[in-house]
């Protein structure tokens, strides 16, 4: 079997329940060096969307951002009960934003180990930050 032509190539690993892994590796002398790909588990953070007045808000899409990032890194949608579960995540301080098709808001920070957040819809905030 012939392998892959001198250059790089990009080794990506996957699998259920865990966030995928990736890394690239260059020729040396026309063989690839051996690469370790760990796999972390992916922490699903859960929680409920409300209405000001304290009544589930369906269909709101909350997304997870890095504490430090400048881009969402996983999201989902709350259902007829307000409740929602974003995957795909690893362990760690997440910044959660919730906007409602009426453009209300909702923002919460999570810590690593917490398990659910409540997530009240309000007024968004001037200037639209995240």
């Amino acid at each position: 079997m012939i392998g892959p032509a001198a250059g790089r190539i990009r080794v990506v690993a996957r699998s259920a329940g865990h966030l995928e892994a990736a890394t690239e590796l260059v020729s040396v002398g026309g063989a690839f060096p051996q690469a370790e790909l760990r796999l972390l588990r992916s922490v699903p953070i859960a929680g409920t969307v409300l209405h000001a007045d304290r009544r589930p808000a369906a269909a709101v899409p909350v997304r997870a951002w890095p504490e430090d990032g400048d881009r969402p890194v996983g999201w989902g949608f709350s259902g007829v009960d307000g409740r929602f579960t974003v995957a795909g995540v690893g362990a760690g301080r997440y910044r959660l934003v919730a906007e409602a098709r009426d453009r209300s808001t909702a923002r919460a920070t999570v810590a690593p180990g917490q398990t659910h957040v409540t997530l009240v819809l309000g007024p968004r905030p001037a200037g639209g930050e995240r």
